[in-house]
């Protein structure tokens, strides 16, 4: 009988802990949503302007000098002013246990890559706005490239506590480009 009994109070524990991690996560997904940096100072439809107006190689140059890369710091405001207040409200505390960068070069170019194939797809008509929206988005993310070809993508590893302690998760926090919104957004994973 006591057999029975462990397993029933470790499938209760799983379930608590498969219930804190939802809403830890959730909270933060939520948070991350207000924590978005644009990559460009110009407006979107002027870029699509000055793509069909001058193309491609103009528009790298011209966006080139007014990209917003996001940094550390610009994670760690994000982590202390919007994702750890809504764990707070949801009665757990969170502290960055460390933070670590690496270079982003290697996966912009693959983004690059995926997206100029998209556009040339059979899925995608010549000059349609979605082709725009693709050929913008390379065009971006190449001048990120061509103006900072050694942009290290910063990391924070997280520790997540109930408030009445006993549970505990890491999860890692970086930004991530949104090719759809041309945001750096925030992408949450659990460590």
């Amino acid at each position: 009988m006591g057999g029975l009994g462990q397993i029933r109070d470790e499938r209760n524990v799983f379930q608590s802990q498969a219930s804190f991690d939802q809403a830890a996560l959730q909270a933060m997904q939520t948070a991350a949503q207000q924590a978005t940096v644009s990559l460009s100072q110009n407006p979107i439809s002027q870029l699509f302007y000055w793509l069909n107006l001058l193309g491609a190689s103009f528009l790298s140059w011209l966006t080139g000098q007014s990209l917003q890369l996001v940094t550390m710091s610009d994670l760690q405001n994000a982590l202390t002013q919007k994702v750890f207040p809504a764990l707070q409200q949801q009665q757990m505390q969170a502290s960055i246990v460390y933070t670590y960068q690496t270079s982003w070069s290697q996966q912009l170019k693959n983004q690059i890559s995926q997206l100029q194939n998209l556009a040339n797809s059979s899925l995608v008509q010549p000059w349609s706005s979605a082709w725009d929206t693709l050929e913008v988005a390379s065009f971006l993310l190449q001048a990120v490239l061509n103006t900072s070809p050694n942009y290290m993508q910063p990391h924070a590893v997280i520790q997540v506590k109930s408030a009445q302690g006993g549970y505990s998760m890491y999860y890692n926090v970086t930004y991530v480009f949104n090719p759809q919104t041309f945001q750096w957004v925030l992408q949450i994973t659990q460590d």
